[in-house]
């Protein structure tokens, strides 16, 4: 049996942490009214990995779900690695 991919992996809330723990080069001291770090606090990180892993599930059990997204042929194997969600959050910003 394959292992559920949403058991697997799970996302670790990055919440706690401020831009006084955020490294960066030459110490340079970001600003709390930029966009991006606005936008990191609104955003619900935690609800959204729940829904993405609940997705996984229904994707992997689902032959018509798998058509729509493109797959060759049915696949008991997760379409998506379960990082990708942390992957799209930095590309975010």
């Amino acid at each position: 049996m394959t292992p559920n991919p949403c058991i697997m992996i799970r996302y670790k809330s990055q919440k706690p942490l401020t831009l006084k723990g955020f490294d960066t080069p030459l110490d340079i001291i970001l600003d709390l009214e930029n966009r991006w770090v606005k936008l990191n606090d609104c955003i619900p990180w935690a609800e959204l990995a729940e829904n993405y892993y609940k997705t996984l599930e229904q994707i992997r059990r689902n032959p018509y779900l798998q058509y729509f997204i493109g797959l060759k042929g049915f696949r008991l194997e997760a379409a998506f690695a379960p990082s990708l969600l942390i992957n799209v959050r930095k590309c975010m910003g």
